[in-house]
C-alpha cells in the first residue's frame, strides 16, 4: 500500500486515540489534563518526516540529542503537577514546546527555559503559530538566565538530573511542587512539595529522559 501524503493524515482522529489508548487506559484522571492533550496538535512539535508517528506511544528525536517525551510521561507529570487556573509554573527544558504547550493551557503563565537557541527558536516559532499568549520563553543555562528571585507556584523538569537541584526549592512558593526525573542510569519521576520550611519528597515510576545539561545546575539535595 501506498504510503499517505502528510496532508492526508487524520490528526485529529490519531490524538483521540492516542489520548483514549494510551492515557486515559493508563489511569490519567484529570479531565483538564486529558483536554489539553486532545486539543494541542502534537505533530507540529515534531520533524516533518516524523509527523505520521507523532501520535505513537514513544518518544521521538526532535534533533540535538534530545526528544519529545511519550505522551503518556507528558500526562503523568502534567497531572502530578495539580495545576490551576491562577498557578505560574517555571518549566526547565522547553525542548519541542509540546509540554510548554499543554501547561499553557492550565495555568495561568509559564516560564520555559531552553538551552539550546535552535530548539527555543523553534519552540518558539511553534508556540507563536498556536497563539498561546501566556508563555515567556528564555533561551540560556537555566541557573544563569533566571537571575532575578521569582518564585513559581509550580516547576517541571524535563530532563533528568542526578539529583534534586535545591535552587529549584529555593524558588518554589510555599504549598508549591517541583516534578523532575532523577537519576542517571535507573531514572525515577520524583514529586517535591515545599510546606513552609517542610520540604517533602514523592517517588514516582522509572522513567527514562535525556540528562539535563547546563553549568552549576545540580546545587542539591538528596532525594
Amino acid at each position: 500500500m501506498a504510503k499517505k501524503n502528510q496532508s492526508d493524515v487524520d490528526y485529529r482522529k490519531l490524538r483521540q486515540q492516542m489520548v483514549e489508548e494510551q492515557v486515559v487506559r493508563r489511569g490519567i484522571k484529570s479531565k483538564r489534563v486529558i483536554k489539553a492533550l486532545s486539543i494541542i496538535p502534537r505533530q507540529k512539535f515534531v520533524p516533518p518526516k516524523l509527523r505520521e508517528e507523532s501520535y505513537d506511544d514513544c518518544p521521538l528525536p526532535i534533533g540535538f540529542k534530545q526528544t519529545i517525551s511519550q505522551p503518556y510521561i507528558v500526562a503523568l507529570m502534567t497531572e502530578t503537577l495539580s495545576l490551576e487556573n491562577h498557578h505560574s509554573v517555571l518549566e526547565i527544558g522547553t525542548g519541542s514546546g509540546y509540554q510548554t504547550s499543554v501547561l499553557a493551557l492550565l495555568a495561568r503563565s509559564v516560564t520555559s527555559v531552553e538551552i539550546i537557541p535552535e530548539l527555543h527558536e523553534k519552540a518558539r516559532q511553534i508556540l507563536k503559530i498556536l497563539q498561546l499568549k501566556n508563555i515567556n520563553l528564555l533561551c540560556g543555562d537555566a541557573c544563569e538566565t533566571l537571575v532575578d528571585d521569582t518564585i513559581y507556584d509550580r516547576i517541571i523538569v524535563t530532563a533528568a538530573a542526578e539529583s534534586i537541584p535545591r535552587n529549584l526549592i529555593n524558588r518554589l512558593k510555599n504549598n508549591g511542587k517541583l516534578v523532575i526525573p532523577i537519576g542517571k542510569n535507573n531514572q525515577q519521576l520524583k514529586m517535591v512539595v515545599r510546606s513552609g520550611s517542610r520540604i517533602e519528597i514523592f517517588n514516582g515510576p522509572g522513567v527514562r529522559f535525556v540528562p539535563i545539561t547546563g553549568q552549576n545546575f545540580e546545587k542539591s539535595i538528596t532525594g
